[in-house]
């Protein structure tokens, strides 16, 4: 039975992961570091900001594309044909 519900399961998960990663923003209510506080201690440093958007978006990309490419690989490999 396990095997069968970790097929089934593989696309809700990644897209669960990819989702939690986005809305990370929402860890900074509870003072937790993330991406946009880092651009807070950059744009106190003096760093241009626009520049510290450019590096936190490249930042979300690479995070929300690399699980989505091990999900692929995942559900290509043990997900349910449909």
């Amino acid at each position: 039975v396990l095997p069968q519900a970790f097929r089934s399961v593989i696309p809700p998960v990644g897209s669960t992961l990819i989702a939690l990663a986005k809305n990370s923003a929402i860890a900074g209510a509870f003072s937790v570091t993330e991406l946009l506080g880092t651009y807070k201690t950059l744009n106190e440093l003096g760093y241009s900001i626009i520049w510290s958007f450019v590096w936190i978006a490249v930042g979300y990309l690479i995070i929300t594309l690399t699980i989505s490419a091990v999900f692929n690989v995942m559900e290509k490999r043990w997900g349910v044909a449909r």
